[in-house]
């Protein structure tokens, strides 16, 4: 059922709960457990059926045991799982344009996180090689789509903060069209009336992107963005949730040395 296209379906009700038993039976057996199988082959043709199942919560299942399986290999550079394999990098890329439940999208984006924080990936789109400004865009359209998920939203804005850091770094010119949206929507999930949840999701990323984005003598947001930024900041510092503070105070750890370390030179 799980892995022939053409098999008839599982009758009666109960078929998805029956079909995400039996995923959950075989990601274990491939992802958690891949010395049972004799090549990699079979593993990743496995993982590739259940990512293009007609069934949310089976390709949901397969994106949450991956997500699982990266954080637990996080501390084993040594050691690259054996499903992280192209194939299936190409299929969570497609995933991440195409996939339309957001629960499932969230798991999918929170993959590509992990994986994009090890190395630069080749987004796909049906065999074409998409830029990383074309996946921005998609990516920020998702976030802007997505304040009724939190979850969602929080997946989105994290990916576009990677991502958009490592163009500014290699490509400042291209990131120039995702800077603007990007700050936009950063300043609108600060807005009085963002619920707390949304707000500590924004403090993160301010806190993630501080250094680069808003502390760089270059200023690549400009500097009305830049103000606009440092804005909603210091209103996070000042929220009346406690957590919301918490996470915005955590800028001070992103303050780069020299300008903390300048006064102090200078009264020596």
């Amino acid at each position: 059922e799980l892995v022939t296209p053409d098999s008839p379906a599982v009758p009666g009700p109960g078929t998805v709960q029956y079909l995400l038993s039996l995923a959950q039976l075989a990601l274990s057996a491939s992802v958690e457990l891949p010395d049972l199988w004799q090549s990699a082959q079979q593993v990743n043709g496995l993982l590739e059926h259940l990512l293009q199942s007609p069934h949310y919560e089976v390709r949901e299942a397969a994106a949450e045991s991956f997500l699982r399986s990266l954080k637990e290999e996080k501390d084993d550079v040594k050691q690259k799982p054996q499903w992280l394999e192209k194939i299936n990098v190409s299929n969570l890329t497609s995933m991440a344009l195409h996939e339309k439940h957001p629960q499932c999208l969230a798991k999918v984006l929170q993959v590509l996180c992990v994986l994009s924080s090890s190395g630069e990936l080749q987004w796909t789109n049906g065999g074409k090689i998409l830029s990383q400004q074309e996946v921005l865009l998609h990516l920020l359209t998702v976030a802007q789509n997505s304040v009724h998920s939190v979850e969602l939203l929080a997946a989105a804005l994290t990916l576009v903060s990677q991502l958009l850091v490592e163009m500014v770094n290699s490509d400042p010119q291209a990131a120039t069209a995702c800077l603007t949206p990007w700050g936009k929507l950063l300043c609108l999930c600060c807005g009085e009336e963002q619920p707390a949840q949304v707000k500590i999701i924004v403090a993160k990323v301010l806190v993630t992107c501080a250094s680069a984005l808003m502390m760089s003598p270059c200023l690549p947001l400009g500097l009305p963005a830049t103000v606009s930024l440092w804005r909603s900041l210091f209103a996070l510092l000042q929220d009346e949730d406690q957590e919301v503070r918490d996470a915005a105070s955590d800028f001070t750890c992103a303050v780069p040395a020299h300008l903390i370390s300048t006064e102090g030179r200078g009264m020596s």
